[in-house]
């Protein structure tokens, strides 16, 4: 529609234009296109509805992309705000000609002049902030007050900014604390874990900061934010400091946002003033803030830099920026800008903090996900590198192990394929030690206190997006076996490969059409993936370890390890193995002699889910268990036996059947379909069923595979009761099933999959191919999935929570919503919000007109979490009409017998909860 009204416009002077789509330049940014002008002069357009500023670097990325292009270049918006106009004055004169040209009457209000509101200065003294006080004891106050806020920054690494008649206290890039004036009062706001203000006093001064230092000590200690952008951000200002030599450098120099968009402002040896900002993803939207940002400081670096050392130069400020990873057209618009500017790639260490790497001028570094190996150009100086706790040899050492693993085709370093840092397990740091070491000293291992010991680092709980290496499963309920690999040479995988090839197992296509999804060291698998060159015998450290390694032969038994309920993020013992025993197999006890059982084959399975997201998520957690499926079918109630008469016939005669969300009917005609397949029949179900059907099922197939958990209203329960494997990404699914996700998972990737499963679920058949991203993806991957499709509309929930009023409990402190969830929502989805909604930390759900409840709770600020599972229990050993129903899916539910008849129970129930505080803390 853009297009159509820019060609027809008289005033423009195009007679044609196509979209011309960039890599680097989404839809949300800007819109660029080629044609050609009215005298026939090739054209590049980029416009934004919004700001001209945007409309401007597309134009630019837009003609980078066009090697040799010699016409117009216009950059067309409806609006040229002050700082989209500041973007134009730094441009370089190149051969390049720009255009900016303003359409105000394709703006929405049709040429109509609006009003701009003027800045507020950028940076002033924070002493200013207090001179509108009128009485000595008040500006004595905020002269103690701004002492305190400056010693917390100073502790903690942080910065104090003034902006907008307020004193900030920015830690870790987050605006945490601000101080104002109002009146002749000085008021303390906190903003981090809530918002809250508090008028100081002399006598409440101290307790009022003893809370607020002890809220922020609770903030810098999640480990969410430590090992999240915010702490690399932290951990790397200084290292950018070192690299560029700078002096008298300002942390966090501009206030006035939440999140900081400059990192730092110093003067380097040259006496040239320095603007620096780092990123864990820098694209065209963090470009474009960063620029406004160091544009509108311009102005007042005078004053900033008022008391540094030495004399400080009045040219264009330095421009600098670090970044994990850096998306396409950011160089090109880099390369267009006048003042002189610097990009570094920021890379994690593995446990040992970061180091910089210095990019030549307008090069950007590609991330190895996009499927080719990118050449760096070797930089004159060392990289700067940190870390909390190594000394200058193991940082020689670590440098000098960088430089060889890439002369060496990256075979001494596994880097991930884009995406923050992430420290490294014990494992991984003694692997690169053993690499390390030069050849003859594997001794080395056995000299005692002598070697050095492996360093010990933390792995981050929170950040669990990214990481999902390392499961070791255990023996399968429903007929698989263990198996557990070291890590060893290509050679060796190669020859595990062809035995597995022999075998028939672990190759797509080599059981008639029926796949793997493990097998991700199939030669199809790494051909695609681009990402490891031949010979390289490492691996990604995002993968799980289990979905690495190729499957082993049917025949070769290995020792049956007993469940552990906690991750395995290694990769076995790092003790050496018996002589003679193979690569292949690890022998954790020793047994009498005895005649073995012959072990029964791990076969491929089949599964039917219920046509509801419910069913088809738990189907696909039983899949991540399983790893070997045949096909996930999807169908209604109503076409079950389409499954059983068209599908299950072409199935091979072993193959076992799963059939998730289920009742048995028809009755007679399920009962005669399963009487034929009974010995390879698994039914998972919540529904409430007929006592005959019931009987007659658990006669045909057994009662150790039924498993019903009426009245739970999901079918995880069934799924998790019988898992196996515990994966940190099969976990985020429960979480997105029963509303505990984080909204930084859900804004990354689960609204995107929550409206999927929806659809999905919807078309009947063979729907693998459309979970497969679930199945042997990764977080990251459906980030950037869900970074290049339009954001699918908001759940009914949430206008069904925000139209409606609900039930509030309050007891002891605490605030507990009831409400009722009408039939199609999802319940725990509407109970979280409505906790959201009135910040209340406890919920009690119900679907309407249903007997079963689920009380459910988030986190409190402090470090005691809520155990309702625990009340829950309590409830049913005192009342004897209340059931506590299955939770191996972390939900409390349970369920109020003859409520109908007896409603007056809820309100019983409602006042044990709120007398059960004793229960609920723990």
């Amino acid at each position: 529609r853009w297009l159509e009204k820019i060609i027809g416009d008289d005033r423009l002077d195009i007679a044609s234009l196509e979209r011309f789509e960039v890599p680097g330049v989404p839809d949300y940014f800007a819109l660029t296109g080629r044609g050609n002008s009215a005298q026939d002069e090739p054209l590049i357009v980029g416009f934004s509805p919004t700001a001209g500023g945007d409309a401007l670097l597309g134009a630019l990325v837009a003609a980078a992309a066009e090697p040799g292009f010699n016409g117009r270049v216009i950059a067309l918006a409806p609006h040229w705000s002050v700082a989209c106009r500041r973007r134009l004055s730094v441009l370089s004169h190149a051969s390049l000609s720009l255009e900016a040209k303003e359409a105000a009457w394709l703006g929405p209000d049709g040429g109509l002049v609006q009003p701009e509101a003027p800045e507020r200065a950028a940076w002033l003294p924070a002493g200013l902030v207090g001179a509108a006080l009128e009485s000595e004891a008040s500006r004595q106050i905020f002269a103690r007050a701004l002492a305190a806020l400056e010693g917390l920054a100073a502790k903690h690494g942080g910065g104090v900014s003034a902006y907008g008649g307020r004193v900030e206290l920015i830690l870790m890039a987050r605006r945490v604390a601000s101080l104002h004036v109002d009146g002749d009062a000085v008021v303390l706001e906190t903003l981090i874990p809530r918002r809250s203000g508090e008028t100081l006093k002399g006598d409440s001064f101290a307790d009022e900061f003893d809370r607020l230092e002890g809220n922020l000590r609770k903030h810098l200690g999640d480990r969410k934010v430590r090992d999240g952008e915010d702490g690399m951000r932290v951990r790397v200002l200084p290292l950018l400091s070192d690299s560029l030599g700078l002096r008298d450098v300002i942390a966090w120099p501009v206030g006035g946002v939440d999140r900081s968009v400059i990192d730092l402002v110093g003067v380097d040896a040259d006496g040239c003033p320095v603007i620096g900002a780092t990123r864990a993803s820098l694209d065209l939207s963090e470009l474009a803030g960063f620029l406004d940002a160091a544009l509108g400081i311009r102005g007042a670096l005078d004053a900033m830099l008022g008391s540094a050392r030495g004399r400080v130069s009045d040219e264009s400020p330095l421009l600098v920026l670090g970044a994990e990873e850096v998306g396409e057209g950011v160089a090109s618009v880099l390369a267009s800008l006048a003042p002189r500017h610097q990009l570094f790639e920021i890379r994690s260490r593995r446990g040992r903090g970061y180091e910089l790497s210095p990019l030549a001028e307008g090069e950007a570094w590609t991330p190895q996900r996009e499927g080719r190996a990118v050449e760096r150009p070797k930089a004159d100086d060392t990289p700067a590198s940190g870390s909390g706790r190594e000394s200058d040899s193991e940082r020689d050492r670590g440098s000098n192990r960088e430089a060889d693993s890439e002369t060496a085709g990256g075979r001494g370093r596994r880097r991930r394929r884009g995406g923050r840092g992430r420290r490294g397990t014990g494992s991984e740091a003694r692997e690169e030690q053993r690499e390390s070491r030069p050849a003859g000293d594997e001794g080395g291992r056995n000299r005692g206190s002598e070697a050095a010991p492996a360093p010990f680092d933390e792995v981050s709980l929170f950040d669990l997006e990214d990481d999902t290496r390392g499961e070791r499963s255990s023996e399968r309920r429903r007929g698989g076996r263990s198996r557990r690999r070291r890590r060893g040479s290509s050679a060796d995988d190669s020859q595990a490969g062809e035995e597995a090839e022999r075998a028939g197992v672990g190759r797509p296509g080599s059981d008639g059409g029926t796949r793997n999804v493990a097998g991700s060291l199939d030669s199809e698998e790494t051909a695609r993936s681009g990402d490891t060159e031949p010979g390289d015998s490492s691996v990604d450290a995002d993968a799980d370890m289990e979905e690495l390694l190729a499957p082993l032969p049917d025949g070769v038994v290995e020792s049956e390890a007993a469940p552990e309920p906690a991750y395995d993020d290694g990769e076995g013992s790092d003790e050496p193995e018996a002589p003679g025993a193979p690569a292949e197999i690890r022998q954790t006890d020793v047994r009498p002699a005895a005649v073995p059982e012959e072990p029964k084959p791990r076969r491929r399975v089949a599964i039917v889910a219920h046509a509801d997201p419910d069913s088809l998520l738990a189907a696909v957690l039983l899949a991540r268990d399983i790893r070997l499926i045949v096909g996930i079918w999807v169908y209604p109630q109503a076409e079950l036996m389409t499954f059983f008469r068209s599908v299950v016939t072409d199935l091979k005669e072993e193959t076992p059947i799963f059939v998730v969300g289920f009742t048995p009917s028809p009755a007679r005609e399920v009962l005669q379909a399963i009487s034929l397949c009974s010995d390879r029949l698994t039914w998972l179900d919540h529904h409430a069923w007929p006592p005959e059907d019931l009987e007659a099922v658990t006669q045909a197939i057994g009662a150790e595979n039924v498993h019903v958990n009426p009245g739970t209203g999901s079918c995880l329960p069934a799924v998790l009761a019988g898992a196996t494997r515990r994966s940190r990404f099969s976990d985020k699914l429960v979480d997105l099933a029963t509303g505990r996700f984080t909204p930084h998972d859900y804004q990354r990737w689960g609204r995107l999959w929550w409206s999927r499963l929806g659809e999905i679920a919807g078309r009947s058949g063979d729907r693998l191919s459309d979970l497969d991203p679930l199945l042997v993806g990764r977080p990251s991957d459906l980030a950037r999935e869900a970074e290049r499709v339009g954001v699918p509309d908001a759940p009914q929930e949430i206008s069904y929570v925000a139209t409606r009023d609900f039930r509030l409990v309050h007891f002891a402190g605490y605030v507990l919503v009831v409400l009722e969830v009408e039939d199609g929502l999802n319940p725990h989805l509407a109970a979280r919000i409505a906790r959201e909604r009135y910040s209340a930390p406890l919920s009690l759900t119900n679907q309407h007109g249903s007997d079963v409840f689920v009380l459910a709770s988030d986190e409190p600020a402090g470090r005691r979490s809520l155990d309702v599972a625990r009340v829950v229990g309590l409830l049913a050993d005192k009342l004897e009409w209340v059931e506590a129903l299955a939770e191996n899916d972390h939900l409390a539910r349970f369920q109020i017998k003859g409520l109908q008849e007896s409603p007056e129970r809820l309100e019983e129930v409602i006042g044990m909860v709120a007398m059960a505080r004793s229960a609920l803390e723990r």
